[in-house]
């Protein structure tokens, strides 16, 4: 249905990705870092919400992870999310899914982006909007160029990955989100977001710490790229707890 690949700061995150691959000293001193900027007072908003609950799940639910190219999203079950944030229902009228995306306000929203506003989006904080866009049914068929990745979760992890994703959103006087102008394909929109934009926290750091609240045990302080993210999810140890549902399932 359609794709998403903002090419401005691709070549950005493809060098950031490509130093942080090769590994060796180099890897180590982007890890020291990235450290010296989180123990600086430098702190990542929105924080990581844990599932609240260790007991059995009875039923599941499915939500995604996609990779656009450079950036990555969270597609999550529109019902449940209404539970959080139920001013949504008014500008998404239907649709199973809702895919959702942090970034940069400026280089998100722009029509137009020039070499000024993808220096800003990349090295200095900036204020973040969250991108929500309706999927009517599979994300498959909505982002057929896109990596994706299944994830089945409990009960828990479902609800703790929403209240997440609800605290992404800046809320006006009467705690409703604030919705800012158009989205960028199907039926969008963009919403004032928590937390400020920097190279140490991006749209695929926002994704490690959505992964986090799901239980997934993910330090994303350390997956800055959408191949990071990826890579986490295909290895051994999360492969099966992403991808296959007990009989239960409730999608």
């Amino acid at each position: 249905m359609f794709s998403f690949i903002p090419e401005p700061l691709e070549g950005l995150y493809l060098a950031l990705e490509f130093a942080w691959k090769a590994g060796g000293a180099l890897k180590r001193l982007i890890g020291l870092f990235i450290s010296l900027v989180l123990t600086s007072g430098c702190s990542s908003l929105p924080k990581a919400t844990l599932p609240s609950e260790q007991v059995p799940s009875t039923s599941y639910q499915v939500a995604y992870i996609v990779n656009h190219g450079w950036h990555t999203g969270i597609v999550y079950p529109r019902e449940e999310l209404l539970h959080f944030l139920p001013e949504l229902a008014e500008r998404f009228g239907d649709g199973q899914y809702l895919e959702i995306g942090w970034g940069d306000m400026e280089f998100y929203q722009s029509r137009e982006v020039t070499v000024g506003i993808t220096l800003r989006a990349i090295f200095l904080p900036t204020d973040s909007v969250l991108h929500v866009a309706s999927v009517p049914s599979s994300p498959y068929e909505s982002f057929p160029n896109s990596k994706i990745r299944k994830m089945c979760l409990g009960q828990a992890q479902i609800k703790s990955l929403g209240r997440f994703i609800s605290n992404s959103f800046e809320r006006d006087p009467s705690g409703r989100a604030v919705a800012t102008q158009k989205g960028l394909y199907g039926d969008s929109q963009f919403y004032s977001g928590v937390g400020s934009f920097n190279v140490f926290n991006t749209c695929n750091k926002w994704t490690a710490i959505g992964l986090e609240s799901a239980g997934f045990d993910i330090d994303a302080s350390f997956n800055l790229t959408a191949s990071d993210i990826i890579e986490f999810l295909d290895s051994d140890e999360n492969t099966n707890k992403a991808m296959e549902c007990p009989q239960q399932e409730n999608y």
